[in-house]
């Protein structure tokens, strides 16, 4: 059950929302990620390779107030700055996109598979499920907030 828009926010919120977007916009939102960003894992907020840009596509108009939400729900700290996982993000969009399921998970297979081998290594699938599960649950509202089991959360993502 994905999470829906917050009731009364659709009009602010809604060109953003993942499960407003296609597989194909999802696919723009990767491209850019990889030709405009430049493959920056830890985006930070502003900036020409930053969050921001990242969703600055022709086709859809995403608002200030649907990137403060999303920043404020995924953000984390990486060193003494807080950033985003780029990767978290776009597999956040795929999985929660209008698409087929199968459509879905080739894309996020593809996300993954860094030498495009057509096969996931396990430092590729560590790497799938840590920024998969903090970007999911952090959409979702639901990673811990204090630092023990902030930690404890993170310890248990690296042993799946």
């Amino acid at each position: 059950n994905a999470p829906v828009v917050p009731a009364g926010s659709e009009a602010e919120l809604g060109s953003g929302w993942p499960t407003s977007w296609k597989i194909k916009d999802v696919h723009a939102l990767k491209s850019r990620w990889i030709q405009v960003i430049g493959m920056h894992f830890g985006l930070q907020r502003t900036g020409d390779n930053g969050f921001d840009a990242l969703f600055n596509l022709p086709d859809k108009d995403v608002s200030k107030a649907y990137l403060d939400l999303l920043w404020e729900r995924c953000q984390r700290p990486m060193g003494d700055i807080e950033r985003i996982d780029a990767l978290g993000v776009v597999a956040l969009y795929y999985i929660m996109c209008d698409a087929d399921i199968n459509a879905k998970i080739s894309a996020v297979f593809a996300l993954f598979d860094f030498n495009r081998n057509n096969e996931i290594s396990k430092d590729e699938l560590t790497i799938l499920f840590m920024s998969v599960c903090y970007a999911l649950l952090g959409f979702m509202e639901k990673i811990p907030v204090e630092q023990e089991k902030l930690h404890a959360f993170g310890t248990r993502c690296e042993k799946l």
